[in-house]
């Protein structure tokens, strides 16, 4: 499946206690998303799980949510976390993508790794304080995999032949073709 992807950081922005959101903002179009995954690490020994979050880019009203991890279970140096979505989600629009983890001190806490320039144009780093702030200079480092092609259901089909008032062949009885 093909995948949309931002694979550069180089500095980390810690979840410690008022910062439980960190992220990507970006615009998602019709898509369904399959999987997530961002480069995350820990300090010390913190307690708990961590979430993968998709919020609505305009109100950060929760889309979706999912125990991505045991934050204790983490390296203590970036590395890919990748979770499979248990609901895949079809998505269009502007969206948040995230790591979420609440709690956390400056000695037990983990991080979300961005790239300190801003690498994908119309995309950039989003995070939650007392409100939101929305930093353009700087761009998780993210995978997000998705289905293409279409995914509802046809019905009523009418053959375009019928619609054009032309006779259909049979191919069993023309003349020089084999029947099987």
């Amino acid at each position: 499946m093909p995948v949309e992807e931002q694979l550069l950081y180089n500095t980390a922005i810690w979840h410690a206690g008022t910062r439980p959101h960190i992220g990507q903002k970006l615009t998602i179009v019709n898509r369904k998303i399959t999987k997530l995954g961002f480069w995350v690490h820990k300090q010390g020994a913190p307690g708990g799980n961590y979430y993968y979050v998709i919020l609505d880019g305009a109100t950060h009203a929760e889309v979706y949510s999912q125990v991505a991890g045991v934050k204790n279970d983490l390296a203590t140096t970036p590395a890919f976390v990748e979770i499979e979505l248990t609901t895949p989600q079809q998505l269009n629009g502007a969206y948040y993508i995230g790591v979420k983890s609440e709690g956390g001190d400056s000695a037990d806490k983990i991080a979300t790794n961005v790239n300190n320039a801003d690498v994908k144009a119309n995309e950039f780093v989003q995070w939650f304080t007392t409100s939101w702030a929305d930093r353009t200079d700087l761009d998780t480092a993210y995978v997000y995999t998705y289905e293409t092609g279409w995914t509802g259901k046809i019905s009523g089909v009418v053959n375009p032949a019928k619609i054009m008032g032309v006779d259909v062949a049979n191919i069993a009885s023309v003349n020089g073709v084999a029947s099987a």
